[in-house]
């Protein structure tokens, strides 16, 4: 895998990319990617449980997992994880704390997975590779506070609108059930939504 393809989630970071871009990266850079275990997930498995301290951190090739934390009886869906993400708890990963997050794999997926440990090396012989660790922080960062400002600024049908037209085939790869709960909203009002929509 190239090593661009895991950094290209980042939006508009050109200053990551031009940084990559030198010669004097290429050596943590490679051996990061020998770190990186190809794995394969098949549906209803779990990657983490709430509780334990996640081991490690995925990028999903192909397939779909979905992040939840249980709120009261129910599942609340908080993430929606399609081809070419990063996949999992970013901040309890790095600051070693345990997790809230379920993590379930919804469609047959292959990943690359990056153990703590793994990681922990390579930032040890090579400093300068705490580049990735602070790309991923960005990111998840950027994910949360679009998602505040959302849900501050924009009602229910304005948030599905903004969803359906940024990830266009959400709806055949995830169920509507998940769907609803991501956007905080019932399963009668994803349909009328989508009836609303379609006019």
């Amino acid at each position: 895998m190239a090593h661009q393809d895991l950094f290209k989630f980042l939006p508009g970071d050109e200053r990551t990319k031009q940084l990559l871009s030198q010669p004097g990266h290429q050596k943590w850079i490679e051996a990061l990617e020998e770190k990186l275990k190809p794995i394969l997930v098949t549906r209803g498995q779990m990657l983490t449980v709430a509780g334990k301290k996640p081991d490690a951190i995925y990028y999903l090739e192909r397939g779909a997992i979905k992040g939840y934390r249980h709120k009261f009886v129910k599942q609340q869906v908080f993430y929606l994880w399609d081809s070419q993400s990063i996949v999992g708890d970013a901040r309890s990963f790095f600051d070693e704390k345990p997790s809230d997050l379920y993590i379930q794999v919804v469609k047959d997926a292959s990943l690359l997975m990056l153990e703590k440990e793994a990681l922990n090396s390579v930032i040890s012989e090579f400093p300068e590779s705490w580049v990735f660790l602070t790309s991923i922080v960005l990111h998840c960062y950027s994910y949360h506070e679009e998602n505040h400002f959302d849900m501050l600024e924009l009602n229910s049908f304005e948030r599905f609108e903004k969803l359906i037209s940024t990830r266009k085939m959400i709806d055949m790869t995830f169920s509507k059930s998940d769907i609803a709960s991501l956007l905080g909203v019932s399963r009668s009002s994803l349909n009328t939504f989508y009836h609303k929509g379609s006019r």
